[in-house]
């Protein structure tokens, strides 16, 4: 879930035109690389860890806007 809610959200930077192609693979690799993985016991728990991923890499991606 943490991946791709991080490779979506990337993407989606990348096709508004907010960051570069090359920061894709960066955004994904910071929300990984900052992820606990726990034990799932439901859909609520997948739900949370693709939040929290979205969010990081958000941050992650903040970052690393794209100046124009």
């Amino acid at each position: 879930a943490a991946y791709n809610a991080a490779n979506e959200a990337a993407v989606a930077a990348f096709l508004a035109g907010r960051v570069r192609f090359v920061d894709i693979p960066r955004a994904v690799a910071a929300v990984l690389e900052g992820h606990t993985n726990t034990p799932v016991a439901d859909i609520t728990d997948v739900l949370a860890a693709e939040a929290e991923a979205r969010a990081h890499a958000e941050r992650a991606l903040a970052a690393r806007q794209k100046v124009t």
